[in-house]
C-alpha cells in the first residue's frame, strides 16, 4: 500500500490521502483523529494500556515531514512529534475511522474526559455542602 497524494486543509485541520489503490476518493482524517491516534511508542506502549489522549479538538498540524518512501512524521501545535505514520498504518485508520472514533468517544466518557479541555471534568457527588 502507497499513498499517491497528501493534502492539508488548514483551515479545518483535515488531511486526505489518495492510495495507490482503484478507490478514487481520498481518506479524509482530522487532525485530532490523527493526534489521538498517534502511533508513538509513548502513547502505545502496550495496546490494551493505551493513553487516552483527550482536549484535542482543536489540534492542528503544524509540519508534515516525508519519511523515506514509507511514512510522514507529522508536528502537531500541542508539540508532539513523536508518531511515524506508515502507508500502512494511515490505510488502517481510513479503514477503522468510523469503529476507532465511536470508541474513542466512549472511552472519553468513561474517564470523564472531554474532547474540547485539557482537564478531566469533575463528577463530585454530595448530599450536601457539608460533604464538600
Amino acid at each position: 500500500m502507497k499513498i499517491k497524494q497528501i493534502r492539508y486543509h488548514r483551515q479545518n485541520g483535515i488531511l486526505d490521502f489518495v492510495f495507490d489503490t482503484s478507490a478514487s476518493s481520498p481518506c479524509s482524517l482530522s487532525a485530532e483523529y490523527l493526534r489521538v491516534f498517534s502511533p508513538s511508542a509513548e502513547l502505545h506502549r502496550h495496546s490494551a494500556n493505551r493513553k487516552l489522549e483527550y482536549g484535542k479538538k482543536n489540534i492542528k498540524i503544524t509540519s508534515i515531514e516525508k519519511v523515506g518512501n514509507y511514512a510522514i512524521k507529522l508536528i502537531f501545535t500541542d508539540g508532539h512529534s513523536t508518531g511515524i505514520y506508515s502507508w500502512d498504518y494511515i490505510y488502517n485508520l481510513c479503514k477503522n475511522k468510523d469503529i476507532n472514533w465511536l470508541q474513542y468517544l466512549k472511552d472519553l466518557e468513561n474517564n470523564g474526559l472531554s474532547r474540547e479541555s485539557a482537564e478531566p471534568k469533575l463528577n463530585i457527588i454530595a448530599k450536601s455542602s457539608d460533604d464538600l
